[in-house]
């Protein structure tokens, strides 16, 4: 009996610790399990664009704890292609971004499509929002 008192003793700090450090919690221990909010303006849902217009892009995107990654992609089909950014871009130590002024031209794409903006924070919450559009010549 005394073996096992002393073994349970011995393992009380390690296990409080194990299970007292959470990585995915904020200052006050609060699990964060919120992806990051996306507020996006341009364009609209199930707008429709002819060929060599500009679709502009504008979106806020904000998280409590930080930004891990943002990106926009166009979907068509199974095609996907990376708008934004179009560089690397590191994001750390920032809780917002504001995407203004980014434009994709339509060139000879004719069919719908779907612009996905796509945010990450540092604790590996996903958010995404999908907006259709239709493009035509």
């Amino acid at each position: 009996m005394r073996k096992t008192t002393t073994l349970a003793l011995a393992l009380l700090p390690a296990a409080t610790l194990f299970f007292g450090c959470d990585k995915g919690s904020d200052e006050k221990g609060t699990p964060d399990v919120t992806g990051p909010e996306i507020l996006y303006y341009e364009p609209d849902p199930n707008e429709v664009f002819a060929v060599n217009d500009t679709i502009f892009l504008e979106a806020d995107v904000t998280d409590e704890s930080e930004l891990q990654d943002f990106s926009v992609k166009l979907i068509k089909g199974t095609d996907t292609i990376l708008v934004w950014p179009e560089e690397v871009v590191i994001f750390g130590n920032i809780k917002s971004y504001h995407l203004v002024d980014h434009t994709i031209d339509t060139y000879h794409i004719n069919s719908p499509a779907i612009i996905l903006y796509e945010a990450i924070d540092k604790k590996d919450n996903v958010t995404k929002i999908e907006v259709p559009i239709e493009l035509t010549m």
